[in-house]
């Protein structure tokens, strides 16, 4: 269910999104598939092997252990492993949560968008960039499915203001995994091409202005 409103102010807009809902939410732009394919550095399946969630000057952290076992962009470490960090966690009786962070549980199976900073990894846009990867109990068939209730999306009405809605869902996307896969591969490929060919574009407009001179 999508709850839909029209504010003529960012102020106004904070406040009735909090009370747009039962629960609260982060404000977000909603990021298409091909753009949040485009600005992942690594994309990879995998396996939440570890949690762990640690007090930093009284704000919790927590560092998720991922097991990739198939990338399908960037590149992942020889021991095959990523920790991701989000903001929050449990640890003893304190327990912190920020709407829109993706919440990881140790065995799931994972579809994830990231950016690496050569310690850690986020995933993009938030929870926008975690795919739980579930499995048909009689075919066996893999789905995709994304939790982003903790998340309002906020877009510019042409009549002024800002548009809320608030929904559990997104813009839909392939819900088959493989079919997920092919149309990422796809972008991959597709801006690969497209870099190549301006890079190339480059290159002869400078051997040009060099055999002028």
């Amino acid at each position: 269910m999508r709850t839909r409103l029209l504010i003529p102010s960012l102020l106004a807009a904070v406040f009735l999104a909090a009370q747009a809902s039962p629960a609260r939410a982060t404000l977000a732009t909603e990021i298409q598939l091909p753009a949040m394919t485009d600005s992942a550095d690594l994309i990879l399946r995998g396996t939440v092997e570890k949690r762990r969630t640690t007090d930093e000057n009284g704000r919790l952290f927590t560092q998720v252990t991922i097991k990739a076992t198939e990338v399908h962009k960037g590149s992942v470490p020889a021991s095959g492993r990523i920790v991701i960090r989000t903001v929050g966690g449990a640890k003893g009786l304190i327990i912190s949560r920020v709407d829109g962070e993706p919440e990881f549980a140790l065995g799931q199976e994972v579809l994830l968008f990231l950016n690496t900073d050569g310690f850690y990894a986020r995933t993009v846009a938030m929870a926008q960039g975690k795919f739980d990867i579930v499995r048909d109990p009689v075919s066996r068939a893999e789905h995709i499915v994304r939790d982003l209730s903790g998340i309002a999306f906020v877009t510019f009405d042409p009549r002024g203001g800002l548009i809320i809605e608030h929904s559990d869902t997104a813009t839909a996307i392939p819900a088959s995994y493989p079919e997920l896969v092919s149309t990422i591969r796809r972008q991959v490929a597709r801006t690969a091409m497209m870099r190549a060919t301006a890079l190339r574009a480059v290159e002869i407009a400078r051997a040009q202005t060099e055999g002028v001179r």
